[in-house]
């Protein structure tokens, strides 16, 4: 691809390519204008040169804009429309150590018209370790250990159904499915997004889709994106599809670790890490465990650490075509219509719409 780029004192970009879309030979040609008044735009490194020649089949384009409410800011090209930024966005961390916006020591400014800034933490201490090798310009190195970025919670960024969350990030270790739990993004109760085992999983009202990705090299960097339509969780790394759940109330259960052992499915299925053992007593289970007790507080059903289940049912085979019935004290799974698909009651009896896998991936 040959891209040539021209600009002019009224913000007149020309461009010109070639061999876009593997047409050899083929030349499109697309203006983009902008008035002399704010919006006022400013273009940086790494932007390509004026008028120079690329031998690849992207550019990229560094743009600052001076705007107090901007509504949107659109891309066209080739007479369609991709939007960069639009007045939905409800949180954007600068990232940058520009204190000419009010970054310092301590604080990320958030530049979406919310100004929810961020106060870093070290330990206990308001600091921001900032470097000057982030992916674009300045960034923030975390240790791992007790680094973080706080978010005072508000309104808007309890997003419901509809949703989108992306960064990137460079790991200071190699991950792979034998290292820890990394937490990366988290909202309680509302959603999470955190290297689980390997893999890069996002949860959201207690369904989690994981990345086909296990493996995040030290040094490099990836962008990662996860996304809610309100139908389906989807996951993205470096712009590729990973992986989609549908949202229902799957209930996933982990270890101290932060991996997940154990999950009871919204279509009435448990998927175990380990194995189900049943017609015994379960009342000793280990530290660690999720618990079925009855009203006497004798465990009747657990799932252990490893992701085992008990149960004092008579076997862990059942298929059930209904669970409306379960009793006072079950611990009960519904789907999104409020059927119950799955229980496990006060008894230690299990009922399941779907099946029991064992030695899965929940």
């Amino acid at each position: 691809m040959t891209l040539t780029v021209y600009l002019d004192g009224i913000y007149n970009i020309t461009a010109t390519a070639y061999d876009m879309v593997g047409n050899i030979g083929s030349a499109t040609n697309s203006n983009i204008l902008v008035d002399t008044g704010l919006p006022a735009l400013n273009f940086t490194s790494p932007t390509e040169v004026n008028a120079s020649h690329i031998n690849r089949t992207w550019a990229q384009a560094n743009i600052t804009i001076d705007e107090s409410s901007l509504n949107n800011f659109t891309f066209n090209w080739n007479g369609a429309n991709y939007t960069i930024y639009d007045d939905s966005l409800v949180l954007a961390l600068n990232f940058n150590n520009n204190s000419a916006i009010g970054e310092n020591s301590s604080t990320v400014v958030d530049v979406s018209k919310y100004s929810n800034n961020g106060t870093c933490y070290n330990g206990t201490y308001p600091y921001c370790n900032w470097t000057n090798s982030g992916k674009y310009g300045s960034g923030i190195v975390l240790d791992g250990a007790n680094d973080y970025i706080n978010v005072n919670d508000t309104a808007e960024l309890n997003m419901g159904d509809t949703m989108a969350i992306m960064f990137w990030f460079k790991p200071n270790q190699t991950y792979t499915t034998s290292t820890p739990y990394a937490p990366i993004v988290s909202q309680p109760s509302y959603y999470d997004i955190a290297i689980r085992g390997g893999y890069m999983v996002f949860t959201k009202d207690q369904n989690n889709v994981s990345s086909t990705t296990s493996t995040w090299t030290q040094g490099q960097w990836y962008h990662v994106m996860a996304t809610s339509d309100g139908s389906k969780i989807r996951i993205y790394v470096n712009g590729v599809f990973q992986g989609e759940v549908p949202l229902g109330t799957d209930f996933p259960v982990y270890n101290s670790s932060g991996s997940a052992i154990a999950k009871f499915t919204a279509g009435g299925d448990i998927i175990l890490k380990g194995t189900c053992t049943s017609g015994g007593s379960c009342t000793s289970p280990p530290d660690g465990s999720f618990v079925i007790q009855n009203s006497t507080g004798s465990a009747k059903a657990y799932v252990d650490s490893s992701g085992n289940l008990c149960i004092e049912d008579a076997n862990c085979s059942d298929y059930d075509s209904d669970c409306s019935s379960p009793g006072d004290g079950s611990f009960i799974l519904q789907d999104a219509s409020g059927s119950n698909v799955a229980y496990l009651n006060a008894t230690g009896n299990m009922c399941l719409v779907g099946g029991l896998t064992e030695s899965g991936s929940p």
